[in-house]
């Protein structure tokens, strides 16, 4: 950069830190992707303009104002500080674009003039546009019409200096800045976050500030602009308040909290401080507003218990965002931003001279995903400028309506509650519970599982219901064998509703007394009895059961637990004959008697004629909150809309053949025979040596020419890629969440289907059919099953519009009874369905799901299983997915771990199992990750196991996970070479901190983006190269330390810079400098 000279050093205030620190770590701009922090204002000029004379006002105003030609940069102890020098040039250009160029801010001027020639307007004078462009870090929206005021005025007196009164210096306000009392504001600042629990992102992660950006806008009648503010006056309240408490609102309804915040930008230009109102600069800052909403609470009390909050804050709103921030300890608070415009903008029309202003255009920069500018005037004007990257103008205009609805409701009735505020649209309403409903369609019979199976037998006596190691039975045989045993069961008095367990293998011999317990109108308990026999005796002595049907050796297993009378079977679903004991002796073992009767063909056992559907069909234990299982009782009713997903969604019919994969245990075992037998199919019953081997499991499923195959994703994910599957095979994916990487790898071959279900509501409830090629980033779980009504509710049971957070409530003829012997728990969660019809229940799931503008649902997670990692939202799936697309990866699993340097932090913890064959170095699969994913999503230590622990159904056993041993290894605490042992200096110098360590996160530490600055700045004069990008990345002593690059110049050498700027004579503001170890020497 050539200078003249310097002619001042300067501090930079708190926003032009922030400001600093994202044009440093997203980089140089350009045409490509523009700069998001460039503020440009479009003049018309309609009249002869003089390009000569416009660049003589230009150089005179930046002569004016000395703010205006600064640089930024770092000096020797790492602080940044304005750079002000005695002239620049470039003040004048005439090209026709150029919003997309974007600032080095090192090199001043960071604002150009732009003079475009447009023709002639259609009066026949001519025509120009007058562009101004500036970096935000140089003028704030009460500056901009300022600036081109005196801009004009200059012009239209050939650029004398003289005819404008003195103008205040900008130095100025950065010494009262210094001025303030700072411990006052952090006190302050700490009590009104005080209990803060989480930030508030609107947005997904999005890495940098690169994307695209677009606005919507709404506009409210001028009527109701009217009551708005004269509704607000009458309650002691100003418009920005009213914004603010709406907005709050919008937010708690997009993320489901009760406890939200924003930012807001306050102008800084203090009376005390004289000439502040005509100072040409960066004079705001930009701060978080905390809103706690309750919802019995009158919004016209809520809106002033906001406004006198943020009264008591006014004295405080000098303090920098990043302190702040720091000092909540929660990282970024918030990713919107509320800007309430209060400042002059009446350019229009004005007259310079034969020039005349006839249309003004103005385009603001902001790096948040969304923000939103309120501009008050005869019609309120809600601009919400957004990064279409981050928020997608669908979504945008739903905020932006919610918000001028809240508006409205303010005006209308201040009085009405906060929860009652929270409604969305009656349109949306509609919307949204439209989009959950999906009517059975009457294709299958409203029967019960025995009835629809005899139908069906009936139509295919001869056609394949079950293959088996042990054999094979048509649907005439099983029925035959089934009804003998329903016989038995009859005459060891089971009656309707009774429960029967089953201990039995995987085996005819569990089909057949599945579909007896059915046809003998009992209910089915299926067990595993390889589970530990305190959960065994637990789930016996709970169900109760009034008979257990096993085998000899399941009846060893089970003599030391509870329960009623064992019938003992053979392998083909037959009573035992050779079973009895031969003395009481051998008896004795057993809890209960042991009955063995012979074979008796019998006549068939008739279906029960009245066919209640109300009575329990299945009894399935599952995991509860309280450490003990809890069973589910779940009837006939739901099993018609089963059949019908599977025939209609899922294409089975006669014919296809179902593998039965799944736990018997477990209900979707229920759903894979529900699937075959009721519709014709064929059950192909896998055998159990099968199920933990995916090469031994491959081969069978195509040996056996499988149709469809029910596997949950952890097992899918390691399914050798060379496997040859069979043509037109439908893999229904589902039980835990699906990694999108899983569903593009297998589309590509397979029918991959995506399914949902919760026990609480026989088995499934959504279907998401993955196109073939699939390349998209969020797995959807789809739409709603026949019979099943889908529910996404806020507070108050209140319909979400799509993309906002509820939790997701299952309503239909699916849902289940409750839980066996546990009314108060079935009273939690088995509610009224206030949408359905008289008397129906719905299920509160417990997940968190949004509904996508396309009317599909995705699925967020489980409210209470949120990871928060340095502030922002981290699903472990995402991270599991960029794990997996590693070749080296055969399986992942990631979890958050509490963090060593504060109570309060929590760590990524990526636990990896290598395919076969390959070598994992975790070190170089960190790295790897770095170039997929935002730095705070990068596991901070993984951890090699041979394979992932698993539940008995399956899923990955997430509490099994070992504790990681800290990266680095038993000597990770200390710096083992030159550059480490020099960083490691480093961060404790900048952050103030006694000893270092190798793996201790600067951030952990107390480190933010400001001090990510410093911390770049020292180590250069190390000769260490960083940026402020790899810092937030590797985060720790050996992370950067791998990252930096090492300088050539000698470390006592001055930069050029340093030796450009010369002596400079010690300005008052230097005082600042020398107390932050800065370039001055006394």
């Amino acid at each position: 950069m050539q200078r003249a000279g310097l002619e001042d050093l300067l501090p930079l205030s708190p926003l032009q830190q922030g400001l600093l620190f994202h044009a440093l770590y997203d980089g140089p701009s350009g045409p490509e992707r523009g700069d998001p922090y460039a503020v440009q204002l479009v003049l018309t000029l309609d009249g002869p303009v003089e390009a000569a004379t416009l660049r003589a006002a230009a150089q005179a105003l930046l002569r004016r104002h000395a703010n205006l030609r600064a640089g930024f940069q770092t000096g020797r102890s790492g602080q940044p500080a304005q750079l002000i020098p005695r002239a620049v040039e470039r003040a004048l250009a005439q090209i026709p674009a150029e919003r997309a160029r974007g600032f080095d801010l090192a090199r001043p001027p960071a604002l150009r003039l732009v003079l475009a020639h447009l023709g002639c307007g259609p009066d026949g004078e001519a025509r120009h546009q007058l562009i101004l462009t500036s970096h935000h870090i140089l003028l704030d929206g009460w500056s901009t019409p300022l600036l081109v005021r005196e801009l004009l005025t200059l012009y239209a007196h050939g650029g004398d200096e003289s005819v404008l009164a003195p103008v205040p210096a900008y130095r100025d306000y950065l010494t009262w800045l210094l001025d303030q009392d700072h411990d006052a504001a952090r006190a302050a600042w700490d009590k009104a976050l005080a209990g803060l629990a989480q930030p508030t992102h609107l947005a997904p992660a999005v890495d940098g500030a690169t994307g695209p950006g677009a606005a919507h806008t709404v506009e409210l009648a001028a009527e109701t602009t009217t009551a708005v503010i004269d509704t607000a006056r009458d309650h002691g309240l100003t418009l920005n308040t009213v914004l603010q408490g709406c907005w709050a609102l919008v937010l708690a309804a997009a993320t489901g909290r009760d406890d939200v915040v924003f930012g807001t930008p306050v102008a800084a230009r203090p009376a005390e401080l004289v000439g502040a109102e005509h100072m040409v600069g960066l004079l705001i800052n930009t701060v978080p507003v905390r809103v706690r909403l309750r919802p019995a609470e009158p919004l016209c009390q809520a809106l002033r218990r906001l406004q006198d909050e943020q009264a008591q804050l006014l004295d405080s709103q000098h303090l920098g965002l990043a302190e702040i921030q720091r000092r909540a300890g929660l990282g970024e608070l918030f990713d919107t931003l509320l800007a309430f415009e209060n400042h002059p903008r009446d350019l229009l029309d004005q007259d310079i001279g034969e020039v005349r202003i006839t249309d003004v255009e103005a385009h603001d920069a902001t790096h948040y995903p969304l923000t939103v500018v309120a501009s008050p005037g005869q019609r309120l004007r809600l601009a919400l400028h957004h990064r279409t990257d981050a928020v997608t103008p669908a979504r945008a205009a739903a905020l932006a309506d919610r918000l001028q609805r809240l508006v409205a409701v303010f005006a209308d009735d201040p009085e009405r509650s906060v929860e009652g505020c929270q409604g969305v649209s009656t349109d949306a309403a509609s919307w949204a519970l439209a989009q959950g409903i999906a009517p059975a369609t009457g294709s299958v019979p409203t029967a019960s599982l025995p009835a629809l199976f005899a139908a069906q037998a009936a139509r295919t006596p001869q056609a394949p219901a079950l293959r088996s190691a042990d054999g094979e039975l048509s649907y005439a045989e099983l029925d035959r064998r089934a009804d003998r045993l329903a016989r038995r069961l009859r005459d060891h008095n089971v009656t309707a509703g009774q429960v029967v367990a089953l201990a039995l293998p995987r085996s005819i011999a569990h089909v057949v007394a599945f579909v007896a317990v059915q046809k003998a109108q009992g209910a089915c308990l299926p067990l595993d009895v390889d589970q530990p026999g305190a959960r065994l005796a637990f789930v016996l002595d709970d169900a109760n059961p009034a008979l257990v049907l096993t085998t000899a050796a399941g009846a060893d297993a089970l003599s030391e637990q509870p329960g009623g009378r064992r019938l003992l079977l053979d392998a083909q679903g037959d009573i035992a004959d050779d079973a009895a004991p031969s003395s009481p002796a051998d008896t004795a073992h057993f809890s209960s008697p042991v009955d063995t009767v012979p074979r008796d063909p019998g006549d068939p056992l008739a279906v029960d004629p009245v066919d209640d559907l109300g009575r329990t069909a299945y009894i399935v234990y599952t995991s509860g909150s309280t450490g003990q299982p809890k069973g589910v009782v779940v009837s006939h009713t739901g099993i018609p809309s089963l059949v019908e997903t599977a025939q209609t969604r899922l294409g089975v019919g006669p014919g296809t053949r179902v593998a039965q994969f799944a736990a018997l245990s477990f209900d979707v075992a229920v759903w894979e025979m529900c699937m075959a037998l009721l519709c014709g199919g064929c059950l192909v019953m896998v055998p159990d040596d099968h199920r933990t081997d995916v090469d031994a499991l491959t081969r069978f499923v195509a040996h056996e020419a499988v149709d469809v195959l029910a596997v949950p994703p952890s097992l899918l994910s390691v399914f050798p890629e060379e496997a040859e599957l069979p043509e037109g095979l439908t893999l229904l994916v589902g039980s835990e969440p699906v990694p999108a990487e899983l569903v593009r790898r297998w589309s590509q071959r397979v029918r991959v289907v995506v399914a949902y279900g919760v026990t609480e509501a026989t088995v499934n409830q959504t279907l998401w059919l993955a196109p073939s090629g699939w390349a998209g980033r969020v797995v959807p779980i789809g739409h709603p099953d026949p019979g099943t009504r889908l529910y996404v509710l806020g507070p108050g049971l209140a319909p979400q519009a799509f993309e906002e957070p509820g939790e997701l409530y299952v309503g239909g003829d699916r849902v289940a009874l409750g839980y066996l012997g546990r009314p108060e728990l079935t009273a939690e969660r088995f509610v009224a369905d206030p949408f359905g019809a008289c008397g129906s229940t719905m299920y509160r799931t417990g997940d968190l799901a949004r509904w996508s503008p396309e009317g599909e649902l995705e699925l967020l997670g489980r409210a209470d299983e949120q990871v928060q990692i340095r502030g922002f939202r981290v699903e472990p799936g995402e991270v599991e997915s960029a794990l997996l697309a590693h070749p080296a990866v055969a399986a992942a699993a990631v979890t958050a771990r509490d963090g060593d340097c504060q109570p309060a932090s929590q760590r990524l913890v990526g636990y990896v199992v290598p395919a076969d064959g390959a070598n994992i170095d975790t070190r170089r699969l960190q790295r790897h990750l770095t170039t997929q994913l935002p730095g705070y999503m990068v596991p901070w230590a993984l951890v090699e196991l041979a394979s992932l622990p698993t539940t008995p159904t399956g899923k990955v056993d997430r509490a099994a996970l070992p504790d990681p041993t800290p990266p680095g290894g038993d000597d990770a605490g200390a710096p083992r070479t030159t550059t480490e042992a020099v960083l490691a200096r480093l961060i404790g110098e900048v952050l103030d901190v006694e000893s270092v360590g190798l793996n201790d996160d600067f951030f952990a530490l107390g480190g933010d983006s400001i001090s990510s600055i410093v911390l770049v700045s020292r180590a250069r004069r190390e000769n260490l190269e960083l940026t402020p990008r790899a810092v937030f990345e590797q985060r720790t002593v050996g992370g950067l330390a791998r990252a930096a690059r090492e300088l050539a110049a000698p470390s006592g050498q001055p930069s050029s810079d340093d030796t450009e700027l010369g002596r400079v004579p010690a300005t008052p503001i230097m005082a600042w400098l020398r107390e932050h170890d800065g370039v001055i020497d006394g």
